[in-house]
């Protein structure tokens, strides 16, 4: 597990958490916050699992991963040569 969806996770409650005490005071401003904090950590998390998924596909097939790898290179070169 990427240590990004723990931590997404974590930020996640803790943005619900504030968002629900901001509302129980009336405080706009601390369930805006609480919501960003939300996003963010809903955010972080599908960034890690994407990045666990890009790690299981190649480590279930390495062949793919190079040929990925040689093909984002050269497409990049080919972006990058273009001036």
């Amino acid at each position: 597990m990427d240590q990004n969806r723990a931590e997404g996770g974590i930020k996640e409650a803790v943005g619900r958490i504030q968002d629900a005490a901001g509302a129980l005071a009336g405080d706009a401003r601390t369930q805006l916050d609480g919501k960003g904090r939300q996003l963010a950590g809903q955010a972080q998390g599908v960034y890690g699992e994407a990045l666990d998924g890009v790690r299981d596909a190649f480590d279930r097939n390495p062949l793919t991963a190079l040929l990925a790898v040689v093909g984002f290179g050269f497409l990049a070169g080919l972006l990058l040569s273009r001036r």
